[in-house]
């Protein structure tokens, strides 16, 4: 991290190891930005939301489920309009996502998911 225009350490660690260049590699660099208070959820794009949302969805689903409502909607029609317009891959990882958190959540896990799936049941951008 650049402060003042000096480097300083970033406080915090990725939870695994991973290459440089995977999806898993940015996300988990993503949530240790936004836990350094460094970026907010709201500054990324619907494609970053959907692979933190597929690789992370404990995690990403208790962060979403943690917002205003207002603001909660806006990320997931973001995710389903670039779910809607994304290419093959990115739709799958949307969809394996969308299937593997149907499991067990707890409210605030829920109440992220209840807002993704009525936007995927009304614009049919998922399973």
């Amino acid at each position: 991290m650049v402060e003042n225009g000096k480097r300083v350490l970033l406080d915090g660690e990725l939870a695994n190891d991973y290459s440089v260049d995977s999806h898993a590699f940015d996300s988990d660099l993503r949530n240790l930005l936004m836990e350094s208070n460094l970026l907010s959820v709201d500054d990324l794009t619907g494609e970053e939301l959907i692979m933190d949302f597929s690789l992370q969805y404990t995690r990403f689903l208790t962060r979403l489920g943690a917002l205003p409502e207002t603001e909660m909607n806006t990320l997931c029609r973001r995710m389903t309009d670039a779910a809607a317009a994304g290419d093959d891959d990115l739709r799958s990882y949307w969809e394996d996502a969308l299937t593997t958190t149907s499991g067990s959540m707890d409210d605030v896990q829920k109440r992220a998911y209840e807002c993704l799936r009525s936007y995927v049941d009304s614009t049919g951008t998922g399973t």
